[in-house]
């Protein structure tokens, strides 16, 4: 059996339905089901040295049938497409996207070693058991005399976690978790602290004004006045409460 033979020519309706594409399209999808099935197609030719205007004629028939007139012209274009999407399949091969580590690095490894002796994340598992969650510490530093720990939070269903901001005043030691509202996601002590600033404060602080963190009032000083935490879902006050904060803790009310 020759190689033309592998095909068959399409019957009225497949034909028709090629016929629903606009020209460019159809070439181009004609390209693309070509280099998805190349593999087979060359094993079925005797000297395969790649597409030509012979041997794409009667795999294009089997899909399409050109318009009188307009067979070479369609096989030359389909000839072309395929240069032009195995570049394009070339160069995405070699410029792969980052993929963020499914596991994290020795230095989130050594921030949530630190973050486990501080607070802890309880959910509850499909038996409806306390479950500790493991932290997932993106970020520590010290803000005007307050260390502070940022978990961005993680997981699905039942056992995610929201995003939670660890606080400890240096001076007297005492502690608060403050824990934001879903969808908020830190990257770091930056950006958690925006994601908790109001946003009249934000925006006067990026024209030259100043915005200071209050442990003490839950809070941020601002032009004289305390402007209370944004998005927060609900504090933890002391350090046994840091470590029975809730996964998803309901909103606290005043």
């Amino acid at each position: 059996m020759g190689y033309a033979d592998q095909f068959d020519d399409a019957d009225i309706l497949t034909a028709l339905s090629w016929m629903d594409y606009s020209e460019p399209t159809r070439i181009m999808k004609l390209a693309c089901i070509f280099l998805d099935n190349e593999r087979d197609i060359r094993q079925w030719h005797r000297n395969w040295e790649g597409p030509t205007l012979s041997n794409l004629k009667p795999f294009i028939k089997s899909f399409y049938q050109a318009p009188r007139g307009r067979g070479k012209a369609t096989v030359e274009m389909v000839l072309r497409a395929i240069a032009y999407q195995r570049k394009c399949r070339a160069d995405r091969k070699a410029n792969k996207p980052y993929v963020a580590p499914e596991h994290p690095g020795p230095e989130r490894n050594r921030r949530n070693a630190v973050a486990s002796a501080n607070y802890s994340i309880i959910y509850k598992n499909y038996d409806n058991e306390d479950t500790l969650k493991d932290p997932n510490c993106v970020g520590i530093g010290a803000v005007r005399g307050v260390l502070l720990m940022v978990d961005q939070g993680r997981g699905y269903s039942n056992d995610r976690a929201y995003a939670r901001v660890y606080m400890r005043h240096k001076a007297t030691g005492r502690v608060k978790v403050v824990v934001m509202e879903n969808g908020r996601q830190p990257t770091d002590v930056v950006s958690a602290l925006m994601l908790l600033a109001p946003e009249n404060c934000l925006r006067s602080v990026f024209a030259g004004e100043r915005l200071d963190l209050d442990f003490d009032g839950e809070g941020f000083q601002w032009q004289g006045k305390l402007m209370p935490y944004r998005g927060v879902q609900r504090i933890y006050r002391g350090r046994a409460k840091a470590h029975k904060t809730r996964a998803r803790p309901k909103h606290e009310t005043k």
